[in-house]
């Protein structure tokens, strides 16, 4: 699969799932309040500043749009998204079952609150990609694209098609029309990733998926 990244000119790899069993990516989605007063206490001091951040973010999980993302467009940071395609949610229908998602069956709690409004999500996302002839995921990466903060998203490459589906979306331009229709059925929710940034909140998130 690394040779396949590499053919198709991909050079960056995130390797959070093998060194730290995925939760490396806690200590970098802090509050806004946070990370802006990290970038002041780099200008007063003259020290290098960020020029990118990475945050969870996708067409279910867009909390980021009320304070992070304008934050760094008006610093001139982009960001790299992990979980782009939800653990996979955005890539399958509705309630469809996997390895994956059979194995993290504890993931199942981040969507309880907001599963109405996920479901109509999901919809439509299969529906504009059978319109195209296109695959979820090429539609829920396009969706991601749209947004010029963000620089890459960080794929969780289980197979070759998945490099192939990231790779496809960037060709794939979605109108203003398709992309109210995906987002049309969002409800605010609880930011998980903030709040349970803290390493008590990491544990007990940890322990249904097997984690120590």
């Amino acid at each position: 699969m690394i040779r396949h990244a590499l053919e198709a000119g991909i050079n960056f790899f995130d390797t959070a799932n093998l060194y730290s069993h995925g939760t490396s990516e806690e200590s970098v989605s802090r509050r806004t309040w946070q990370f802006a007063k990290a970038l002041h206490l780099q200008k007063a001091n003259g020290w290098t500043r960020f020029i990118s951040m990475q945050h969870n973010y996708n067409v279910i999980a867009r909390e980021e749009e009320k304070e992070m993302i304008p934050l760094c467009a008006d610093e001139g940071i982009q960001t790299m998204v992990f979980s782009p395609l939800s653990r996979g949610v955005l890539a399958r229908p509705w309630g469809a079952q996997t390895a994956r998602s059979e194995t993290e069956s504890g993931a199942a709690q981040y969507y309880q609150a907001t599963a109405a409004s996920d479901q109509k999500i999901v919809e439509a996302i299969g529906q504009v990609a059978e319109e195209r002839g296109v695959s979820r995921a090429e539609i829920s990466l396009a969706w991601l694209y749209r947004n010029p903060v963000v620089a890459a998203p960080i794929v969780g490459a289980l197979k070759t098609s998945h490099i192939d589906d990231a790779i496809k979306a960037l060709s794939i331009k979605l109108s203003d029309d398709e992309a109210e229709r995906l987002e049309a059925a969002y409800t605010p929710r609880i930011d998980v990733n903030v709040r349970n940034s803290d390493p008590k909140s990491i544990a007990r998130m940890a322990q249904p998926l097997g984690m120590r």
